[in-house]
């Protein structure tokens, strides 16, 4: 019995380990720009609050497809600096799709998550 309850509890310390406590809620918003336009290269930044410890996870932005056009996304960071995979999803006009995954929850609590 005492090896059964021994091996229960390494079993438990070691999902406790693994699985970080996430306890803060998370804020998703994009940063205010302006441009001119025909504006070539605006950069619009995704920032997040209370992150810390999440490994992934998956984003749509909406944006008026007759005024704006999407060309790219890097990560930003954030995502960078935890190893986190950034895959995009470009293909509908007036949508960016996003997917974030890693192998370890973000550090950091706050932050630029893509760009």
């Amino acid at each position: 019995m005492k090896t059964t309850h021994f091996l229960y509890t390494l079993i438990l310390l070691t999902f406790a380990i693994l699985t970080p406590s996430i306890s803060e809620a998370l804020s998703v918003h994009v940063k205010d720009v302006e441009a001119d336009p025909g504006a070539v290269g605006v950069a619009v930044s995704v920032e997040v609050e209370g992150a810390a410890g999440r490994a992934g996870g998956s984003l749509t932005l909406s944006y008026d497809a007759s005024a704006l056009r999407a060309t790219r996304v890097s990560g930003g960071d954030l995502a960078v600096s935890s190893g986190l995979t950034v895959v995009d999803n470009l293909g509908t006009a007036g949508e960016v799709r996003l997917s974030l995954a890693g192998a370890r929850g973000l550090s950091t609590a706050s932050g630029v998550l893509v760009t």
